[in-house]
């Protein structure tokens, strides 16, 4: 059974497809992105927060099962500080994409534009006269003196 089209390009196509729709969100609402990851990233730290001050403040006593809530506290302190850290990193990756188009940019910006070609052709430039100045000529050799 022949398939018309390998998976690997059809792959290379869908990839294609969603990296054009990750560059448009980037463009189009990065301002939305951005404080989105940034307020996400509060609510971790406050959550850590309040769930560090819960661990302190619970006694070994409480018999709760399975998990005691001594360690509930804790294990939700360090995963929402892990979570505070992930949204920290997608920040700083999302305006260093933003960084390199803008680079982009700024560089297709200072490029001198192409000369446009004009409907009638232009003659050829006149030659410039050009100056030749003479080279000078080694000295003649002085004749060997006459032996005694």
């Amino acid at each position: 059974m022949a398939r018309s089209e390998p998976i690997i390009s059809r792959a290379r196509r869908a990839l294609q497809a969603k990296r054009e729709d990750v560059e448009d969100n980037i463009i189009n609402k990065a301002t939305r992105l951005m404080g989105a990851q940034a307020a996400a990233a509060v609510v971790c730290v406050l959550v850590a927060a309040f769930s560090y001050m819960a661990y302190v403040g619970t006694e070994d006593t409480c018999p709760v099962h399975p998990v005691s809530l001594k360690s509930w506290f804790a294990g939700m302190a360090i995963s929402h500080l892990a979570a505070a850290v992930i949204f920290s990193l997608m920040l700083f990756a999302l305006l260093s994409v933003l960084d390199s188009q803008v680079r982009q940019i700024r560089m297709w910006a200072r490029e001198p534009p192409a000369p446009t070609p004009s409907p009638t052709p232009a003659s050829a430039p006149a030659p410039s006269p050009t100056t030749s100045t003479p080279t000078p000529e080694p000295p003649a050799p002085t004749p060997a003196p006459a032996p005694a």
